[in-house]
């Protein structure tokens, strides 16, 4: 495993060592998962949303590149896909949004539309963005300057994310299936590899860095509502578990036994 040099960042100011010491775990772990384990890796694809989640991740992504790369090193598309189910306004702002942090960042940015059609709303939103995301790496694998480079995908899953996935599947039958630390999307004849560095940190840790850095995001109003059965699962059981039941719920279901 390569060493990353975390102390060659400009830190904010004024900042607590805890605070610090938080920061550089979070960034050396998107730098061992993402840099330091593939020396092929081209272009690396951001799923953003404008969310705290991807806007972490982003922000992360880009200070473990400059650590192990410095003023070089593989471009970073931060890819928004509009799958028209909110206000115009809305994702207007996320658009936006997107193209400004990427900006902020020296990073790319691109946005799409899927729009969902009938069926699970969320299981045919999530299809419909791995499909966007695999087509834009496969046009990025297509330019001359990627031959022989891996383009990789990166998505903002965190422990929470997790422990809900896994609740859910326990509930329905399906056992403890949960999210992979990786896996792979496929576009035409190609397999592109899809990570999810932030699967080990809580919603808390990333909010906690998000202040460090006084990042801002967008707050997507679907995910305030109690419509959808995961959401429920979010607001309410896992809140009345950790209440009454056990307050490490979610650190003890997001574990990989």
């Amino acid at each position: 495993m390569k060493r990353t040099d975390v102390g060659s960042i400009d830190w904010p100011s004024p900042l607590r060592g805890t605070e610090r010491k938080h920061c550089r775990r979070m960034i050396n772990k998107v730098a061992e998962v993402v840099f330091d384990s593939n020396d092929l890796l081209g272009e690396v694809i951001i799923s953003f949303s404008g969310g705290i989640d991807s806007t972490v991740l982003a922000h992360a992504t880009t200070m473990a590149r400059m650590i192990r790369y410095g003023d070089k090193g593989p471009e970073i598309c931060l890819a928004y896909v509009n799958h028209q189910l909110r206000s115009k306004y809305e994702t207007r702002e996320e658009e936006l949004r997107t193209a400004q942090f990427a900006s902020d960042l020296g990073c790319a940015h691109c946005n799409s539309i899927h729009k969902v059609g009938e069926g699970n709303v969320q299981d045919e939103a999530r299809r419909g963005r791995y499909d966007q995301l695999g087509r834009l790496a496969h046009d990025l694998e297509g330019l001359v300057q990627n031959e022989g480079r891996e383009i990789t995908i990166l998505t903002g899953h965190n422990a929470n994310d997790q422990a809900e996935t896994r609740l859910w599947n326990f509930i329905t039958g399906r056992e403890r299936q949960g999210i992979a630390h990786h896996g792979w999307v496929e576009h035409g004849d190609k397999m592109f590899m899809v990570l999810r560095p932030l699967l080990s940190f809580t919603r808390e840790d990333i909010e906690r860095y998000a202040n460090v850095w006084r990042l801002t995001w967008c707050e997507d109003s679907s995910n305030a509502t109690d419509k959808y059965a995961r959401n429920k699962i979010r607001h309410h059981l896992i809140p009345w578990i950790e209440e009454n039941i056990n307050p490490g719920i979610v650190k003890m279901l997001a574990e990989d036994k």
